[in-house]
């Protein structure tokens, strides 16, 4: 081989292993946002009420997933929410999850979500569903670290 074709490899080959850092270090980051939206669990639950998902929470991405908690400020419900995160583009990633709601029973399944990170804006922007009653909202926030 001779040495520019060996030259044009090594750097190829630098290139391609500084990417694939910079795109681990990506999806190792805490991110914090707020939400919007509001539904009610689903029948029979001991008592009425409104929560307001996803309101405000924070999440870490690690190893593929990411997981957090939500809280609803105004009521004082909370809930937890876990998914997988898929690389589209260089700068985007894509989670798909579910989320619950800590009901009196304990947690309870309420739905689905899916939020796309951008890590060249340290942003991210989603929507949450609740699979009992239709209901939806969205998901904002931004990275923290």
């Amino acid at each position: 081989m001779s040495r520019s074709k060996k030259i044009v490899l090594v750097a190829l080959t630098v290139v391609v292993l500084l990417s694939a850092v910079a795109i681990s270090a990506q999806l190792q980051s805490r991110w914090y946002g707020k939400g919007d939206g509001s539904t009610n669990p689903p029948i029979p639950t001991p008592y009425p009420v409104t929560i307001n998902p996803w309101h405000e929470w924070l999440g870490d991405i690690n190893n593929g997933e990411f997981f957090g908690a939500w809280v609803d400020e105004d009521n004082g419900d909370y809930g937890e929410f876990r998914g997988k995160v898929k690389q589209i583009s260089p700068d985007v990633s894509l989670c798909k999850g579910t989320w619950t709601w800590l009901g009196p029973f304990g947690h309870i399944k309420m739905g689905s979500f899916e939020v796309y990170f951008n890590f060249d804006t340290k942003t991210c922007e989603g929507k949450w569903l609740n699979t009992h009653n239709q209901d939806s909202g969205g998901i904002f926030g931004d990275r923290v670290e």
